[in-house]
């Protein structure tokens, strides 16, 4: 990410927008306190709404919260206009650039000169080099302002050069008065004006001091608050895993009846594990659901903190005035979610009991048990009032508090659902009408509305103990119908699940900080390279995964290829730039560099040719030699349509022919020829969620997804055969396929990874 050194108390991570993961550009704010870069948050409304015909809201892409559209009657490319520019983010990067970096002077850059200023004027916000501060000084209506030196200006507090906001409806006045007859920050002209006659209307500074008296209480409660929903999470984590557990020892115990019957008693257990399998499936969906409204409201209560603690140390009193009633109403939205989520919370137990009469009455048996589930109503106590803080903070507009969940709603477990054999039993996964979505090209995707807090579908979390039941059964999973102008799909059987070889922790001693790994292949002898973006690092690791060692970058690479034995390429989406290096026993030595005129993310190489992608505008993929020429760009299909919207990942078979696409906007998976033809695209949440590092060898494509925890294999033609890897791997993000096809590497990274999965590389078998 291309950014400054930061204040030590203003963190990166504050002044980054979380869509490009880089330093914000045009800042606006959502409702919900999160902010994003002005064309990111435009870029992600646009996607989200796609196929909708009346488009009512979107969801913030950091805590899903459901974002109310600013006037339905517009076009969704219309609402980012709405949104107010987040002036004290923008006000605070200046400020720390202001002390960061070098100033050129200001008159002399508007004559295209390039001169280094010495003094900076608060009174003008203007920086001066000794000429144009001589004149300044000059001027009679500047001959007494204050000009502070650029080096006795880095010792100074921020908010002490913090310009206050604009009034909205006053060109050229700032927001300098607080009317509390209103509760409104208002202009010198809105006083004369609109507020001539209150009674109580006094200075920023005079009321941000009565505020900053109450803000202590509301740091304790978003501390609080923040505290509690990861309580509540954690606890529904915990009770996911029960259920797993509990879920796993009941097909066990069935199993082992299932031995002493005949072929009669095989049909009547396959009606109870697919009961269990639905009840699981069904009550994981509400733990999962209730995680992810707690994750939401942690984030935005974090946020929140740290917007508040933020404001209170650098911004002006206007900001903390602005801000102060904007974060009490959303720490008592945030409070009312997490009340509603506590009180209709319920953990799930569920029992077989074989028939008593089994032995004697086979000949007539009906069912060879019952499965019978309990709720037990679990409530994690609030760390503080409630009813008082109800009195306090009132909600004044219902319409932005986290809606109920239409999916699954939590209001339907306060009582148990009727008996599962009461209802008409779900047809085997293979011959479900309903098969994934795909998307041959100039189809228009359709994206559903999303739900405040979205309904996330069933999916295997990572679990040690499975390694002691290998032999579970593998549902096949179903194929894709193909575009009218294709065959028939074939239906597959699903693969053999890849086994676990080995896993190491890849961070060093030397690193401060977890690792992100968003690159990593196999190199020469089974040696390992990672690419470390956290770090700037490109790290080697021999044979018996021993770090031997490591280079640092000039900026935050992403993605690896190979080139042949021990040449490689880098990519560097803040330089625009892939670096080519030899990779030596201990280190690598750069040999070259290649321009690629936009930000490049996962990049491949094969048969003398790079493909590149380029987040650019439009978004495409850029087909280029070894040498640096830039052959081709991708980026429409054969209707003239965008083909990409974020390309993140690339793969391309060894004749250099076909190109293989995630997309980080879309969700999907992209094949395009290499002359720019659209072949097919792929989505399904429910196989494939997020989908990041992507492999092909021969006609098998290998796709991790990072919020499905899988690898999934699918054929070079669009099909899916099934989970190659679904035990054992948490957010597998990059995957690299060994020369011999055998073995399968894998990188994780998220922010929420247990402790234990985070830094880890795992080595799997393929079969």
């Amino acid at each position: 990410m291309a950014g400054f050194v930061y204040e030590p108390d203003v963190t990166e991570a504050f002044l980054t927008c979380s869509i490009c993961e880089d330093d914000y550009k045009e800042p606006v704010g959502l409702p919900c306190l999160h902010s994003f870069c002005k064309e990111c948050i435009s870029r992600h409304i646009i996607e989200s709404t796609k196929g909708q015909k009346a488009a009512r809201g979107f969801n913030c892409p950091k805590c899903k919260r459901q974002i109310d559209a600013p006037d339905p009657q517009q076009a969704p490319h219309y609402w980012v206009e709405s949104f107010p520019v987040n002036h004290f983010v923008k006000s605070l990067m200046e400020n720390v650039r202001l002390r960061t970096e070098e100033r050129k002077c200001d008159p002399c850059s508007r004559r295209n000169d390039s001169i280094i200023a010495m003094k900076w004027c608060k009174e003008c916000s203007e920086a001066y080099c000794e000429q144009c501060e001589s004149f300044h000084k000059s001027l009679k209506y500047s001959q007494h302002h204050n000009l502070i030196s650029m080096i006795d200006l880095q010792h100074q507090p921020i908010k002490d050069t913090a310009n206050r906001p604009p009034c909205p409806d006053h060109e050229g006045t700032e927001l300098a008065f607080f009317c509390e007859d209103h509760n409104q920050v208002v202009c010198s002209s809105c006083v004369t004006l609109d507020h001539r006659k209150c009674l109580n209307v006094t200075s920023c500074e005079e009321a941000a001091d009565k505020q900053r008296l109450k803000t202590d209480a509301i740091i304790d409660k978003l501390k609080m608050q923040r505290d509690w929903a990861n309580r509540i999470s954690e606890n529904r984590k915990h009770s996911s895993k029960t259920l797993e557990d509990a879920s796993f020892q009941l097909r066990q115990q069935i199993a082992g009846l299932r031995q002493q019957m005949n072929d009669l008693l095989k049909s009547k257990e396959y009606k109870l594990t697919e009961e269990i399998k639905n009840i699981k499936i069904q009550e994981k969906n509400n733990y999962d659901s209730d995680i992810d409204s707690c994750d939401g409201i942690a984030s935005t209560t974090d946020n929140a903190l740290s917007l508040l603690q933020n404001t209170l140390k650098h911004g002006s009193d206007t900001d903390v005035l602005l801000m102060v009633d904007k974060v009490k109403h959303e720490a008592h939205v945030c409070e009312n979610t997490l009340s509603d989520i506590t009180r209709q919370m319920k953990d799930v137990f569920m029992n077989f009991t074989p028939d008593k009469q089994l032995q004697a009455i086979s000949t007539t048996l009906r069912d060879i048990g019952k499965i019978t589930v309990t709720y037990t109503p679990v409530h994690i106590a609030p760390p503080y009032n409630l009813e008082n803080s109800n009195e306090e903070h009132p909600i004044e507009d219902e319409s932005i508090a986290f809606r109920s969940i239409p999916s699954s709603p939590l209001s339907t477990r306060k009582s148990p659902p009727p008996p599962l054999s009461m209802k008409k039993a779900s047809p085997p996964i293979s011959s479900r009408k309903s098969p994934p979505t795909f998307f041959g090209s100039g189809n228009n995707i359709h994206t559903a509305r999303l739900s405040p807090i979205p309904s996330v579908r069933s999916r295997k979390s990572p679990r040690y103990e499975d390694v002691k039941h290998p032999d579970s059964a593998q549902t096949p999973l179903p194929p894709l119908i193909l575009p009218p102008k294709s065959v028939s799909p074939i239906h597959r059987v699903a693969p053999k699940q890849a086994t676990m070889d080995y896993f190491f922790k890849a961070r060093t001693i030397q690193d401060r900080e977890n690792c992100c790994f968003t690159g990593a292949e196999f190199i020469g002898n089974s040696r390992i390279i990672l690419i470390d973006q956290n770090h700037r690092k490109i790290k080697l690791f021999n044979k018996e995964y021993k770090w031997v060692g490591e280079k640092v970058l000039s900026a935050k690479p992403y993605d690896i290829a190979i080139i042949s034995g021990n040449e490689v390429a880098v990519s560097l989406p803040p330089d625009k730039k892939i670096y080519i290096y030899q990779v030596r026993e201990n280190d690598c030595l750069g040999i070259s560099t290649i321009q690629t005129g936009a930000k490049c993310w996962g990049i491949a190489f094969a048969n003398k040719k790079f493909a590149v992608c380029c987040y650019s505008q439009p978004p495409c993929i850029k087909m280029m030699s070894q040498d640096g020429r830039e052959l081709k760009i991708i980026c429409k299909d054969q209707e003239d349509h965008d083909l990409f919207s974020f390309p993140d990942y690339i793969a391309m078979d060894k004749s250099a022919k076909n190109l293989f696409v995630t997309d980080k906007y879309k969700g999907s998976v992209i094949a395009v020829t290499t002359s720019g033809e659209k072949r097919w695209e792929f989505r399904d949440e429910g196989l494939l969620k997020n989908p990041k590092g992507i492999a092909v060898l021969g006609t098998r494509v290998y796709v991790a997804g990072c919020k499905s925890h899988n690898v999934l294999l699918m054929t070079t033609d669009g099909d899916v055969i099934g989970n190659m890897i679904s035990d054992g791997i948490s957010n597998p993000h990059k995957i690299a396929l060994h020369s011999d096809g055998d073995h399968l590497m894998v990188t994780q990274y998220q922010s929420t990874l247990v402790d234990v999965e985070k830094n880890m590389i795992k080595v799997f078998t393929v079969y």
